[in-house]
């Protein structure tokens, strides 16, 4: 009996975490990134994921910060055979890529503006090509990533347009890789209700 009364209560709570857990904005990026050692540049694609914090089957708009990840590909291998410094193998094992997550942060509260702005701290994985067969790739070094832009969305609407810009700083090799990426990106997202 005592199991059938807690039965509701269970079945909300596990579908609370599931809707704090889902996220609710997507985006698809592309634009430019720079790299000074070697000094090159790349086009960079950027897949993004977001969810506000609020927990619970009801979230509110205006968080100020919401957990965000991003995947994308990165400039070209500094590796040798990727820069012309070596028998290059394969070309399509060139591409760098990373994994990084973090928050999102939004100081302006969204009310009816069509614009936002927001800073992001990630810090998460980057993948280096190696231009050979065998591995494709070398073993993931922790890359920082620190930027923000602005978000333009009409009120009532559930998509809109970011611009970014990015400093990424990728661990390896000694003095490492200092990249500038800048993206336009277009996000969908279920934006809740609003705050009252």
């Amino acid at each position: 009996m005592a199991a059938l009364l807690s039965w509701p209560a269970t079945a909300r709570a596990q579908a609370e975490l599931a809707a704090a857990l889902i996220p609710t904005e997507l985006s698809l990026g592309l634009g430019a990134a720079l790299d000074w050692r070697p000094r090159q540049s790349d086009v960079a694609v950027n897949f993004g994921l977001a969810r506000p914090p609020s927990l619970g089957l009801d979230p509110k708009r205006d968080q100020w910060i919401e957990p965000a990840l991003e995947i994308g590909l990165a400039p070209t291998s500094d590796e040798a055979p990727c820069q012309a410094e070596g028998p290059l193998a394969a070309p399509e094992t060139c591409a760098d890529f990373y994994v990084l997550t973090g928050p999102r942060f939004r100081p302006l509260r969204e009310s009816l503006r069509l614009w936002r702005p927001f800073i992001h701290l990630l810090v998460g994985g980057y993948w280096k090509g190696t231009g050979l067969k065998d591995p494709e790739t070398l073993p993931a070094t922790f890359a920082l990533q620190t930027g923000g832009g602005v978000d333009l969305r009409r009120p009532t609407s559930i998509h809109g347009v970011r611009f970014s810009g990015d400093y990424r700083r990728v661990f390896a090799n000694g003095d490492g890789r200092h990249q500038v990426q800048l993206l336009v990106s277009y996000f969908v997202g279920w934006r809740g209700k609003p705050r009252e």
